[in-house]
């Protein structure tokens, strides 16, 4: 288990995450999802994030990059999932309410707050998360798919066990379907 502050795109087929520190950095080799179709074979990375005191994660592979979290600008007329959107780099990119995706309680943004900006069907999101907290490599046997577990939990792929307790691993194709993200 590896703690983060904040992390950024490598980009190739291999990402790289430098920490802040200058002499530290993890590689992920993104083999894959962590989605919940049944048995997950071989290791798998997931980002661990927070939001309302809850622990999810996230396929490592879908993340692109981690921010410090701003204000998004409103988009009117926008689905409810939708809080705004960003500008990444020349780039409008949507930032998606985690928080109304789980049902948990509204906050404004706080400066200690994330973005994970991951890809989903081909296109850019923001996931506006209370902090991250680690990235993990997840063995066969520490992740099994949600399918059944509890009805109604949209957004959730696969539940992995840490040694710390259980993760939520988010479906990131579920919690943004495409139709919300026009």
């Amino acid at each position: 288990m590896v703690r983060l502050e904040s992390l950024t795109y490598g980009g190739g087929g291999r990402r790289a995450f430098p920490l802040t520190s200058p002499l530290l950095s993890v590689i992920l080799d993104g083999r894959g999802d962590v989605g919940g179709q049944g048995a997950v074979d071989g290791p798998r990375e997931v980002v661990v994030f927070e939001v309302a005191g809850r622990r999810y994660g996230l396929a490592a592979a879908d993340v692109q990059e981690l921010l410090r979290a701003v204000l998004p600008a409103p988009l009117p007329g926008a689905p409810a999932a939708i809080e705004g959107v960003i500008d990444l780099r020349g780039r409008a990119v949507p930032v998606l309410d985690v928080r109304r995706r789980f049902g948990l309680p509204a906050r404004d943004v706080e400066p200690t707050d994330h973005l994970i900006v991951a890809r989903a069907a081909g296109r850019l999101v923001a996931l506006r998360v209370d902090r991250v907290t680690d990235l993990v490599r997840l063995g066969p046997d520490d992740i099994e798919a949600a399918a059944g577990l509890a009805p109604g939990e949209a957004g959730v792929a696969s539940v992995a066990r840490l040694a710390d307790g259980l993760v939520l691993v988010a479906d990131l194709h579920a919690l943004l379907p495409p139709d919300e993200a026009e």
